[in-house]
């Protein structure tokens, strides 16, 4: 789903997101790449100029990133907000945590696919279960964008509607 942020129409978080990283390392290469392709730009795209960025630093890049995502996504939440409360509301407005399940990225996600992480959380023991749902909801290196999606549901659940804009200023 597209957005728009300050005029510039985004063809997806992942590349807003990706401008943000770039923004983040003083790259007005990427930037310009990005922001002229702004509409058209997939995901996969996006990614590979992330890749490219100079002067990149992981761990620097770590201490930022959650709230980098988390703004572009809470963007677009606010951009698409009936369509999310739709979905939220038939969540029951109960305790939930979202999981990325992409078997390509275990930082964004857990590393395995929906089939696979489905089998796991059904007929993990008692133990296995716990650590991997504390693991998903709170480690810094793993899952983050179903930890993102989880705060951005809490945020709606809970009508944090200040919270959400102070994030997106």
């Amino acid at each position: 789903m597209p957005l728009a942020v300050d005029g510039i129409i985004w063809s997806c978080s992942e590349t807003l997101f990706m401008c943000y990283k770039a923004v983040h390392f003083n790259d007005m290469h990427v930037v310009t790449e990005l922001l002229e392709h702004s509409e058209r730009i997939q995901p996969a795209e996006a990614k590979a100029l992330g890749r490219s960025i100079k002067d990149y630093n992981d761990a620097e890049w770590a201490t930022v990133r959650y709230d980098a995502m988390l703004s572009a996504c809470l963007r677009k939440y606010m951009q698409y907000e009936d369509e999310f409360d739709r979905f939220f509301t038939s969540l029951g407005n109960q305790k939930v945590l979202f999981i990325e399940a992409s078997p390509f990225d275990a930082i964004w996600g857990v590393g395995m696919n929906a089939e696979v992480t489905s089998n796991f959380i059904r007929n993990a023991g008692e133990g296995n279960l716990n650590t991997f749902i504390t693991r998903a909801s709170h480690d810094k290196n793993f899952n983050l964008l179903g930890q993102v999606w989880t705060a951005i549901y809490n945020m709606h659940v809970f009508k944090e509607k200040t919270k959400m804009m102070a994030f997106c200023s």
